[in-house]
């Protein structure tokens, strides 16, 4: 029998421990990194620290190794960035390209759009210029 992992991804979390970081644009929180082409399939759930819902497209995934993903869902997800939280269910240990996230609206309890993730995008963070 498979073991069915639910687990819940609030953007609200600091991501990279900047406050404010949520209030960020899309621009501005691609513009620390560099896009490396390197895309896997799927993420250890055990190496996932947090996330960051960038718009109703797009959701950065830090890992508790430091490194940082890209995710861009193959379409928008409607509501997502305005509730600021989604759910995935996964049969396996793992948060796959082939996985949907529901997206939750926590004031009402309730689950909202179910949205296909895409490929996870390794991303490198840009040097910080000297003053």
């Amino acid at each position: 029998m498979k073991r069915m992992i639910i687990l819940t991804v609030a953007a609200s979390f600091a991501f990279c421990g900047v406050a404010g970081a949520a209030t960020k644009s899309k621009d501005e929180v691609l513009s620390g990194f560099t896009r490396t082409g390197q895309l896997e399939s799927c993420l250890p759930l055990r190496d996932i620290d947090n996330s960051q819902i960038l718009d109703d497209q797009t959701i950065l995934f830090k890992t508790t190794g430091k490194e940082t993903y890209l995710n861009e869902l193959p379409g928008p997800c409607p509501e997502l960035k305005v509730q600021g939280t989604f759910s995935y269910k996964t049969p396996v240990n793992r948060l796959c390209n082939t996985d949907s996230i529901t997206v939750v609206d926590t004031a009402l309890h309730q689950q909202l759009s179910a949205c296909l993730l895409g490929k996870f995008e390794k991303l490198t963070a840009k040097e910080k210029a000297a003053n």
